[in-house]
């Protein structure tokens, strides 16, 4: 049975995720003492002791995020459990997926998504930033986004589209942007909703400030990956280290292709969820209903899942 990896994307992380298997298990642990050794951040604070806000603050949320989904699949390696795929989506589950296939270090993620979130501080500035949601997605709205987009640019305005699913798209934009293209949609008679905040999955990097961040990208070492990890723009699995650095230069300015990925998912009959797991599964089983999912918050969904793997296993080579 092939089998998939999930690194949860932002949003899905709360305080106390993790917290039953760090207690019992040295590897994860290890993660943490690495990561407070590389960023001077209490993650033990962070993840077990902390407020909800302190966990889901765009300064720490996604390092704490990056650190437990890099820690679950340390478990994994350390329990022996395989999988056959790698999946990661946003910024930080990507990292989280591209370390889960052994093609990136704990410090060298973490380095990343910090030099990220040090490019996107400006999207706390006030109201300077925002997003737009605009419902159905056909040829001719994309091309009229893009084109949008440049003539915005040409203004001194900034748009980028950020992600694009099978129902709707996300654009983030500064606000001078944003009321540029409201006023063509209304013209057009095209449905859409306005969001003041941005969380890090709807962030766009305008361009002087995503180059900046691929410049980082030179200090990264990636390596051969010992799974397939997905492409978040493509839907295609990636297999070598130069097209993991390649989807990194592009996961800065590209749009995420959320209808992409769940075409692909839905060729795998087996999930394993990362921590944290509890928000993010709900969203994934709604799209996915046929696949089998497996969770590991907490040591009994561990221990569920351990049992329900071997069972799995057993059947297998039983099959004449």
């Amino acid at each position: 049975m092939k089998r998939g990896l999930v690194l949860p994307q932002c949003g899905s992380q709360y305080v106390g995720m993790g917290k039953e298997l760090y207690d019992k298990y040295r590897v994860i642990q290890e993660y943490f003492e690495e990561a407070i050794e590389c960023t001077n951040i209490n993650f033990i604070k962070l993840c077990f002791a902390a407020s909800e806000i302190d966990m889901l603050s765009w300064e720490q949320g996604p390092l704490a995020l990056l650190l437990v989904g890099c820690a679950s699949s340390g478990l994994l390696r350390a329990q022996h459990i395989s999988y056959d795929v790698s999946v990661g989506w946003d910024m930080v589950s990507w990292y989280s997926a591209v370390h889960a296939a052994h093609a990136v270090t704990l410090p060298d993620a973490l380095y990343m998504i910090r030099k990220w979130i040090e490019a996107g501080h400006f999207l706390r500035e006030g109201n300077a930033y925002g997003t737009l949601k605009i419902d159905g997605t056909r040829p001719s709205t994309d091309a009229m986004i893009a084109t949008l987009s440049g003539q915005a640019a040409e203004r001194g305005f900034f748009l980028r589209v950020v992600s694009v699913s099978a129902t709707h798209m996300i654009i983030g934009g500064d606000m001078a942007g944003l009321i540029y293209l409201q006023d063509i949609l209304q013209r057009e008679e095209i449905t859409y909703e306005h969001y003041d905040s941005v969380d890090c999955v709807g962030i766009a990097l305008p361009d002087e400030r995503a180059s900046q961040v691929q410049q980082y990208l030179e200090k990264i070492d990636f390596t051969e990956p010992r799974c397939p990890v997905m492409n978040p723009l493509t839907g295609d699995w990636m297999t070598t280290a130069e097209e993991l650095r390649a989807c990194a230069r592009e996961l800065i300015i590209r749009p995420l292709r959320h209808d992409r990925i769940l075409r692909t998912l839905q060729t795998i009959p087996a999930f394993i969820c990362a921590i944290p797991a509890a928000r993010a599964l709900d969203n994934l089983k709604n799209h996915l209903p046929d696949a089998t999912w497996w969770s590991m918050d907490t040591e009994s969904e561990y221990q569920h899942m351990r049992e329900g793997l071997a069972s799995q296993e057993v059947e297998t080579l039983e099959q004449p």
